[in-house]
């Protein structure tokens, strides 16, 4: 229900704002073929959204995100309409002549860019890219090191089915991974609408030291209790507001900030010796928390690197760190665009990626008594 009127409410904005925009738009160059048809055409997702709360079914939700890709950019082309006709106002120049006199080039032209970004944002998603970190996390000469690999945003529903975490999971075994990290919304709604057999998927790979997740802001959407099961069923331990020590490393995992009665990460810490600190939260908007309390290393998700351009300059702006890895003082913190996008098969300026970092850190154990 939340995640439906949360759609409801999107496409609502999107639809009055650009609707505003092709009213300004037509003002200034009456052409109905090019401005009449996109408010119409507006509604749509409206509809889609409405029949498939009631109606669940795969072709709506895939038109849906379809439909929302090239919205965005529809919304981009009456901006740039409106941007050159205000240009054209201080040059003292009318620069429409040219797209009035050149009609069926400029169709053209639309026809050829929004193609050509269905080409470009689908390679995005389906090309599984690798990016590796070496760490250091504290001063001291290291004299150990783990190997971890890192993942977020799988989104897996009755359209993005395991494939990307098939291939992840795998590329990491053959880097020897020790440790797999999940940071959130690996389930995207209803776990009952995943088609795929992920417990047989991850049971495929081993890893020395597990597989550990904790939950995002769409395992909430779907059910929470749905998805913990379906999580802890697949065959992956959970980690809600719980510290894991492993040689020396303390990882925190955090619930989701969904969740109004997580608890401070200043109290998760309280009792804990003093080992080189892991925080893996999904929503980067709690970097600065981790700051405050002297965390070594920061991981999150949930941005998708804004997914589609130009919305990873606003999550940079949003975000301490929006996507990528950034020292802030002494924490190092990693944000990923994900495996999986949501509701949308495309990327524009950002990929599909999983994470491999090496950590090199200090431990001195005690020693244990006879």
């Amino acid at each position: 229900m939340k995640l439906f009127y949360f759609l409801l409410v999107i496409t609502t904005i999107l639809t009055v704002v650009t609707g505003i925009l092709v009213f300004i738009g037509y003002k200034i160059y009456p052409n109905k073929v090019l401005f009449f048809i996109i408010p119409i055409i507006g509604y749509f997702p409206l509809i889609g959204i409405i029949f498939g709360h009631f109606y669940k079914s795969r072709a709506l939700e895939v038109f849906i995100g379809h439909f929302l890709f090239y919205y965005n950019y529809i919304i981009l082309v009456s901006i740039f309409l409106l941007i050159t006709y205000l240009l054209g106002r201080t040059l003292n120049k009318d620069l429409f002549v040219f797209l009035s006199n050149n009609q069926k080039k400029f169709y053209l032209f639309l026809l050829l860019f929004f193609t050509s970004l269905s080409i470009v944002g689908r390679h995005n998603f389906k090309t599984l890219k690798k990016e590796y970190f070496k760490i250091s996390l504290n001063k001291k000469t290291s004299n150990s090191t783990l190997r971890l690999g890192f993942i977020s945003d799988v989104h897996l529903n009755n359209i993005f089915n395991g494939d990307s975490l098939n291939k992840a999971l795998k590329k990491m075994a053959n880097d020897k991974v020790e440790i797999v990290l999940i940071g959130g919304d690996f389930v995207d709604n209803d776990p009952h609408r995943i088609n795929d057999n992920i417990k047989e998927i991850i049971s495929k790979y081993k890893f020395p030291k597990g597989i550990y997740a904790v939950l995002g802001n769409h395992e909430y959407y779907g059910g929470i209790d749905r998805s913990i099961d379906f999580i802890k069923e697949s065959g992956i331990k959970l980690l809600r507001d719980e510290v894991l020590t492993i040689n020396g490393l303390n990882i925190i995992g955090r619930d989701d900030k969904t969740n109004s009665n997580r608890k401070k990460l200043s109290s998760l810490l309280d009792g804990i010796e003093k080992f080189p600190l892991i925080v893996l939260d999904h929503n980067p908007i709690s970097i600065k928390e981790s700051l405050e309390n002297n965390v070594n290393l920061h991981l999150s998700g949930h941005t998708h690197n804004g997914q589609l351009f130009p919305l990873n300059h606003l999550v940079d702006h949003l975000n301490l760190n929006g996507y990528g890895h950034k020292k802030i003082g002494t924490t190092h913190t990693i944000v990923s665009s994900g495996l999986g996008t949501w509701m949308i098969p495309y990327r524009i300026k950002s990929k599909t990626e999983y994470m491999i970092i090496d950590i090199d850190y200090f431990y001195n154990p005690k020693p244990t008594k006879s």
